[in-house]
């Protein structure tokens, strides 16, 4: 497979090129900024440049399938963020390069790409923390699932959620986001996806199981928005605890 490669920038000169991303909420679809959205791949590839080449790669190409605009806008401002399933760190570096969150921590099982993380993170001064170990322990002001749960097997996914909202201060925020079931050829492609790319079956929630489990947890339903790129399509909701 040939691959692009990106021309190289300096962090300054990404930075003069970023703007903030404005977007209507709502029960809706949303309109991406894709030049945007490149902008933000280049500034993760640079990042990314004491890791391997298909790390870098990966980081700059992840902005085309997965728009990381809504993700920004939500969770900009937010003092302490933890990102369950954060895999090499792509969107805490992005948050904590921008100076829009004081403090991260992210949490997944799969060591070498926290190893890309924590590279990425010695590049620059944030305060970042990245780990493997399930217990996780305080509060915080956001809590971001991005692409996880469908990775959940079916019969541990209520204790698995349950669990992680429990890290969501009074008033703080959760930042969900998972692949659409619909349409069925979006929902094939993502199930081919991963089984190329992680190796896995995916198993995909109902977002009716979302909205009832963290109405059973005392959040309510903020935002609510779905869009595609490509034949990736998503769900994101934002929900508040009480």
């Amino acid at each position: 497979m040939n691959f692009i490669i990106v021309p190289s920038h300096s962090t300054a000169e990404l930075n003069n090129q970023l703007r903030q991303p404005t977007y209507l909420w709502g029960h809706m679809k949303l309109e991406i900024d894709f030049q945007q959205e490149q902008v933000y791949g280049r500034k993760l590839y640079a990042m990314y440049g004491e890791c391997s080449k298909k790390s870098r790669i990966l980081a700059w190409l992840r902005p085309w399938i997965c728009p990381y605009g809504p993700l920004v806008t939500v969770l900009q401002g937010q003092d302490t963020v933890l990102d369950i399933g954060c895999g090499t760190g792509n969107l805490l570096l992005l948050l904590c390069s921008l100076g829009l969150i004081r403090q991260g921590t992210g949490v997944d099982v799969a060591e070498a790409a926290l190893r890309d993380a924590r590279k990425a993170a010695s590049s620059f001064n944030a305060d970042l923390t990245f780990s493997s170990s399930p217990l996780i322990n305080g509060e915080f002001d956001a809590v971001s699932m991005i692409d996880v749960m469908h990775h959940i097997p079916v019969k541990d996914q209520h204790s698995f959620f349950m669990d992680k909202l429990s890290h969501v201060k009074r008033g703080g925020l959760l930042c969900y986001k998972d692949m659409n079931l619909f349409p069925l050829t979006h929902r094939y492609w993502n199930w081919l996806h991963d089984r190329i790319m992680a190796g896995q079956y995916i198993n995909l929630v109902p977002v009716e199981n979302i909205l009832s489990w963290t109405e059973e947890a005392g959040f309510v339903l903020e935002r609510s928005s779905d869009y595609s790129r490509f034949l990736y399509s998503h769900q994101l909701r934002i929900f508040r605890r009480r």
